[in-house]
């Protein structure tokens, strides 16, 4: 989901109305003036209504942190994801520290100031008031756009024979557009120029945005069973795979696509969390030599994966392993503490003591990002105190 800073789409609007806070004699916090720097996303068919808060230093003219908040309703998160899964919709709803963003030692002590600035109703009215304006105005371009090109949303042009094409990069029918933004998800009558499996990849994603992940991944499931039969004994990393497809995307990105969708199938159907841990254990033995991001992404999905079904003792040694391999990494200590902090098995209670302790662990190592952990750590301690009272 990308995001676009709001001033750089309403520069006089951005300049009279970006909140700024001011620290004076606060221990936590250098004395400072702080910008509140709005970022919204502009995909053209979403609807999350939330902002990115991106908390700009006066003084050092610095990044400081990246939060997200949702306005809207635990309800309304729901429905849009399509699924109810606690961890997720408290992160859309925040505010919280965004976990995909970089994060300064001050982040947690700023995130606590906006908590308190998010409790001005007038200023929400203007983050809500900011969000209609840029969707708007996203809308209003892509009108623009389809009547220069002669396009509409039932007829965009497909280029046969067409070079491999990324989600970022220009789209092929020259509207100018990313192609992630344009033709990605566009499905026009098969033919010649579409291969089989990539009417299965596209069927996939179409199946996605009408919120029908199960059945989305039961088609990729059958793209990457065919994949397999293609693939040769010589590629040991997933990118060598490229030369084998012609699809609408990169076999790379569309295999963490998958990995990520199975797991929000398994929110509501645990089979699919077996098919999950089958599916990555299969990449993580065809693909050792992929990137070690990848790599680390898909055997966290393994060990998630045993929690969800209930094998808490093989989760524990998968994340043992993961921490033990990749030591430098924040995300095994967040994704193991989780565990148990909001379990993905219905049926396991939350051990908060336990999570404390994996998460300390994660401090313990002067791990780049501690933030995020002493972020679970403090919501621990909230829930430790909702639970008591």
């Amino acid at each position: 989901m990308p995001f676009t800073l709001f001033h750089e789409r309403f520069p006089k609007i951005a300049e009279k109305e970006t909140r700024t806070i001011t620290i004076f004699n606060f221990s936590e916090l250098p004395n400072d003036s702080y910008g509140l720097v709005e970022a919204y996303c502009d995909e053209l068919d979403c609807d999350c209504r939330r902002v990115f808060l991106n908390v700009i230093s006066a003084n050092h003219k610095k990044l400081l942190a990246t939060i997200a908040f949702g306005w809207e309703s635990k309800e309304y998160y729901a429905r849009w994801m399509g699924n109810n899964d606690p961890r997720a919709i408290k992160d859309l709803k925040g505010p919280v520290l965004n976990s995909a963003s970089s994060q300064s030692k001050l982040a947690p002590a700023l995130l606590n100031q906006i908590k308190v600035v998010l409790e001005d109703k007038n200023y929400i009215k203007r983050l809500k008031r900011h969000y209609n304006l840029f969707k708007d105005e996203i809308k209003k371009e892509e009108k623009k756009m389809q009547k220069q090109v002669g396009i509409t949303n039932s007829s965009y042009t497909v280029l046969s024979a067409r070079p491999k094409v990324g989600r970022n990069d220009p789209c092929p029918c020259g509207s100018g557009k990313k192609y992630k933004k344009c033709c990605l998800n566009s499905v026009s009558p098969p033919s010649q120029e579409h291969d089989e499996l990539d009417l299965l990849m596209r069927r996939g994603q179409l199946l996605l945005e009408k919120n029908e992940t199960a059945k989305a991944c039961d088609v990729w499931l059958e793209l990457w069973a065919n994949l397999k039969i293609r693939f040769k004994p010589e590629f040991r990393d997933i990118q060598e795979a490229e030369s084998i497809f012609s699809g609408c995307d990169y076999i790379f990105n569309w295999c963490q696509d998958l990995e990520a969708e199975l797991g929000n199938a398994g929110n509501g159907n645990l089979q699919y969390y077996q098919k999950r841990l089958e599916y990555c254990s299969e990449f993580c033995s065809l693909f050792p030599e992929s990137s070690d991001n990848l790599m680390e992404n898909m055997k966290r999905a393994i060990a998630e994966s045993y929690f969800a079904l209930g094998d808490i003792v093989k989760g524990d040694e998968c994340f043992e392993e993961l921490i033990e391999q990749y030591p430098e990494s924040i995300w095994g200590y967040v994704g193991w503490g989780d565990m148990y902090s909001i379990p993905f098995n219905k049926e396991m209670k939350p051990d908060y003591d336990r999570a404390e302790q994996i998460y300390k662990m994660g401090l313990d190592k002067e791990i780049k990002e501690e933030a995020i952990l002493i972020d679970r750590l403090d919501d621990l301690k909230k829930e430790k105190k909702a639970d008591s009272s």
